[in-house]
């Protein structure tokens, strides 16, 4: 296929923020290296790889525009600025559906004949939609339903955030493709002693159990933490290690939780993980918990999976079929769970991993082949360029 002018938006490149800015950092990356002019436009690029900045062959460029004034309100400058993006485009691909400025790129790009992809990032799931809901219907009374409305397509990360998205863009075709996931920095796995030897664990055979994401309350450690005491009211031996940034109200309020349980001997944070202790990190602990009331993809359980890691989750998670497709995972359906709630049922599934080690470790070599096979850079990309392709293909049929 020839080369195609591609542009991705988001607004912010934080790491700490979340997972998005960590995956389209990667996607702009990939369609960079496999011969595609990639134009990233973002007003933070404070984590944008300095390399990017100077520009170069194989590199996508970087657009750093001015940030809106407050509540998104855009002058003239910025609206040039984005123009000027948009038209060296043939495909804009946006990220985000509450934001403002993406209706702005939106409605440039439907003005100069450019089709746009947008990838809502699970802000269309059910769950998410209940939170702050009159906010949500207002704006997307407002805009949201002409961004929806007028993209070539809605991509979604997996079949299950497809499935609750598309009743809210009958008009507009959805796509589910995962997200590019950079898979080099775990194809030759660097071993447990560099994090062991970082967050200070202790090589004892006590099996570590990690919470490795934002310390949010959407992801409810705290139903980790009540767990923790279920299993050592039990006699079973663990240590949690709580690892991410988070508001500090939060952490504070999580601190205390595990005080009033007595658990500070088994359960401590570690912080954030930065890229150079992650895959160690992942391989210096027996498993990984997320006990997540809505994850639209949740790139932590691709990475520990892809560290030999297996994972235990919810179906709040949208990418859960995958994850209990890769053999690797343990999926925690709330509708079934009895009396003892979502803490009662992690106890119970960790205390089976834990009773039979061989078998976790088989779950993870399971999973680690199920990511190396299903989430290749390359086989993903491709699938990427076809649905830009078909977007500007239809773009001119109906132009």
């Amino acid at each position: 296929m020839s080369k195609l002018r591609i542009g991705v938006y988001l607004r912010g490149l934080y790491l700490e923020g979340g997972g998005i800015p960590r995956l389209v950092l990667d996607l702009c990356d990939y369609l960079a290296r496999f011969g595609h002019d990639t134009t990233l436009a973002t007003w933070d690029t404070r984590d944008v790889p300095r390399a990017w900045l100077g520009g170069g062959e194989g590199l996508p460029r970087v657009v750093r525009i001015e940030p809106p004034a407050p509540l998104g309100w855009m002058n003239g400058d910025l609206t040039r600025q984005l123009t000027a993006f948009v038209e060296r485009c043939d495909v804009v691909h946006t990220e985000v559906i509450w934001d403002p400025s993406v209706a702005r790129v939106a409605s440039i790009a439907k003005r100069l004949g450019r089709p746009y992809v947008l990838t809502p990032n699970g802000m269309l799931d059910d769950w998410s939609l209940k939170q702050g809901a009159l906010k949500k219907r207002v704006y997307f009374s407002l805009a949201g339903r002409r961004v929806l409305d007028g993209a070539a397509f809605i991509h979604c990360a997996s079949r299950g955030e497809l499935e609750q998205t598309k009743k809210h863009h009958p008009r507009t075709p959805g796509v589910a493709i995962p997200y590019v996931f950079d898979l080099e920095s775990f194809r030759r796995l660097p071993g447990p002693g560099a994090a062991r030897e970082k967050f200070a664990i202790p090589e004892d055979g006590v099996p570590t159990i990690l919470f490795i994401s934002r310390v949010h309350y959407k992801k409810r450690p705290e139903a980790l933490i009540r767990a923790a005491a279920l299993l050592r009211d039990r006699g079973v031996g663990f240590r949690v290690l709580l690892a991410g940034p988070g508001d500090q109200a939060y952490m504070a309020s999580l601190r205390a939780l595990i005080s009033n349980l007595g658990l500070d001997e088994q359960v401590r944070f570690i912080g954030m993980v930065t890229s150079e202790f992650k895959a160690s990190l992942y391989q210096a602990c027996d498993v990984m918990v997320l006990p997540t009331s809505q994850e639209n993809f949740g790139i932590v359980y691709f990475e520990s999976l892809a560290c030999g890691t297996p994972v235990v989750t919810t179906k709040g998670t949208d990418t859960w079929t995958e994850l209990q497709e890769s053999g690797g995972a343990s999926i925690i359906d709330e509708g079934t769970i009895g009396g003892g709630g979502i803490e009662g049922a992690i106890a119970d599934v960790l205390a089976e991993m834990i009773k039979d080690r061989g078998r976790m470790r088989a779950m993870g070599d399971s999973g680690r082949a199920w990511v190396m096979r299903n989430l290749e850079p390359a086989r993903v990309v491709e699938q990427y360029i076809a649905m830009y392709a078909s977007a500007m293909e239809g773009r001119r049929q109906h132009g």
